[in-house]
C-alpha cells in the first residue's frame, strides 16, 4: 500500500508532463542532506524535504529520485550503507524494503547518479542542476499535489485530530504566569507523546498584545491573567500537516468584551467555512473575508456608522485589522506547494485557481488591534477614511483583546467542505474545557 501510494504520486507528475507534451527527459530531485553542526561534526536534526517525500516516501538523507519520462520507470539513489553506518546509525535497509516503501523500479548507489544523467535533459528544482530546467517540476508538482488522495486525506485528518487534542491539553493545563515558551512545550510534549515526530511549523503562542504579531514565533512573553492567548500550531503525522489556531483566555474565562469580539469573529469564521465549495477561487475567499471582517468591525463598534464608506475604503479598513489572507493549501507542507509557472508547464494566475473536491485548505480569519499601528494612525491622522473609524475605541481593544484568530482545516467536497479539525471553538465550549482541568 505505501509504495503504491508514492508510485501514484509519480504517475500524477507524469500525467501532467504528458498533458504538456513533454515526452522525454528525466525528472530528478535530490533529498535533503544530512547537515552537521559547524566545528563539531555533530548531526543536526534531520527531517525529509516535503517534495522529495511526496515523490518517494523515503525518509533518509542524501538520496535522489530519478523518473524517466518516456518509460515511466523510477530509480531511487541512496548512499552506500556500509559497516560504519551499521555501527553508528542502524540496520542497513535492504533493496526489497526500499522498493516496498517507495514503489520504485530500481535502487542504485548515489555515486551512480552523475553518470546516469550525463548528457540527458533534466527537469529539477531547488537549483540542484542549475544548467537545466528548474521550474517545470515545481509547476507540475504544484498541479499534482492540490487534489489529495484518500491516503493523504487520512493522514491530514490524523494530524488535525492530534493537533486538536494537544490544544485541548494546553487549555486544560494553562495558568496565568506561564511563559509562551511553556505553552509551546506543553503542546509539543502532548503531540510527541502521542505519535508525532515533528511539528509542522514553529508554534505561535502569543498572549495579549503579542497576538497582533502574525508570526510571533519567539514565544518570549508571559501569559498574564486577563489576557487572551492565540495558539497557532500543528503536527506532522506521517509527513502530513495539521494547522489549527485557537484563541482562549489564559485564566479560563472570557471577559464580556473578549466574549463579544470573539463571538462576532467566530460567527464570520463559520460563515466562511460554510461558504467554501468547488468553483471558488482564493481571490473569492479573500474578498469574502474582507467583507465579513468589515461587518465584524461594524458589530464591535469600531466603525463610525454616521459616515458613508465606499467599497475601496471598506477593504482598506478591513486590511488594517486583518493584514493577511484567509487560506492556504495543506499537505506535506503546512503551506502546501500548489502552484508554479514555467515556459513548459503553465496555467492560469495562482489566485484564480478554482477549488476542486479533494483540495485541503485552511480557513483562518483573524482580527488584530495592533497598539503601535493604531497609535501611529491616531498621531498622523492622514488616512482618507480616518473619520470613518473610532480609533480611540480600537486602541482600548488593543489592551482588552489584543488579537484573535480562528483557524480550521477543511476538505473541499462535491457540495461544500468538511471540517477536519475537531477542536472546540465556541466560548462556552472553551470555558467548559478549561474549567475541567487536567
Amino acid at each position: 500500500m505505501i509504495g503504491s501510494e508514492f508510485q501514484l504520486h509519480r504517475d500524477f507528475l507524469l500525467e501532467i508532463f504528458d498533458y504538456y507534451e513533454v515526452d522525454k527527459g528525466l525528472i530528478v530531485l535530490k533529498s535533503a542532506p544530512l547537515r552537521y553542526e559547524p566545528f563539531t561534526g555533530t548531526d543536526l536534526q534531520f527531517y525529509q524535504e516535503a517534495m522529495f517525500y511526496w515523490m518517494t516516501g523515503w525518509e533518509k538523507p542524501d538520496s535522489a529520485i530519478l523518473i524517466d519520462i518516456q518509460s515511466g520507470e523510477s530509480t531511487l539513489y541512496i548512499p552506500k550503507y556500509d559497516e560504519n553506518y551499521e555501527i553508528w546509525t542502524g540496520p542497513i535497509p535492504t533493496t526489497e524494503y526500499i522498493m516496498y516503501i517507495t514503489g520504485v523500479d530500481y535502487v542504485k548507489c548515489i555515486d551512480d547518479l552523475e553518470y546516469d544523467i550525463e548528457g540527458q535533459e533534466i527537469y529539477g528544482a531547488l537549483d540542484q542542476f542549475p544548467e537545466q530546467d528548474q521550474k517545470a517540476l515545481l509547476a507540475a508538482a504544484g498541479m499534482a499535489r492540490r487534489v489529495k488522495t484518500p491516503y493523504e486525506i487520512e493522514q491530514i485528518t490524523k494530524a488535525s485530530k492530534l493537533t486538536s487534542e494537544a490544544i485541548i491539553h494546553v487549555m486544560k493545563n494553562i495558568k496565568p504566569g506561564w511563559t509562551e515558551q511553556q505553552v509551546d512545550a506543553e503542546f509539543t510534549y502532548y503531540g510527541f507523546k502521542n505519535g508525532a515526530k515533528e511539528k509542522s511549523f514553529l508554534t505561535i503562542a502569543a498572549s495579549g498584545q503579542d497576538a497582533v504579531y502574525l508570526h510571533n514565533e519567539a514565544n518570549e512573553g508571559i501569559c498574564k491573567d486577563g489576557d487572551l492567548l492565540l495558539l497557532d500550531c500543528g503536527f506532522f503525522v506521517n509527513h502530513y500537516a495539521g494547522d489549527i489556531t485557537r484563541t482562549f483566555p489564559v485564566n479560563g474565562k472570557f471577559t464580556p468584551i473578549q466574549r463579544n469580539v470573539y463571538s462576532i469573529l467566530l460567527e464570520k469564521q463559520i460563515e466562511l467555512c460554510n461558504f467554501v465549495k468547488p468553483g471558488l477561487s482564493f481571490r473569492n475567499l479573500n474578498s469574502k473575508m474582507s467583507d465579513l471582517i468589515y461587518e465584524c468591525l461594524e458589530a464591535i463598534g469600531v466603525i463610525n456608522m454616521e459616515k458613508e464608506v465606499n467599497n475601496k475604503h471598506r477593504e482598506d479598513i478591513a486590511d488594517i485589522f486583518t493584514p493577511h489572507s484567509v487560506t492556504h493549501h495543506l499537505g506535506c507542507n503546512v503551506h502546501d506547494v500548489h502552484y508554479g509557472y514555467s515556459d513548459i508547464i503553465f496555467e492560469i494566475y495562482e489566485k484564480a485557481i478554482k477549488l476542486e473536491p479533494g483540495f485541503v485548505i485552511t480557513i483562518e480569519p483573524g482580527i488584530y488591534f495592533h497598539k503601535a499601528r493604531i497609535q501611529k494612525i491616531i498621531e498622523e491622522k492622514n488616512l482618507p477614511f480616518y473619520d470613518c473609524v473610532n480609533w480611540e475605541y480600537a486602541l482600548t481593544l488593543a489592551d482588552q483583546v489584543g488579537g484573535i484568530r480562528i483557524e480550521d482545516d477543511l476538505l473541499v467536497t462535491e457540495t461544500g467542505a468538511d471540517r477536519l479539525s475537531p477542536c472546540p471553538k465556541s466560548c462556552d465550549e472553551i470555558e467548559e474545557i478549561m474549567a475541567s482541568g487536567v
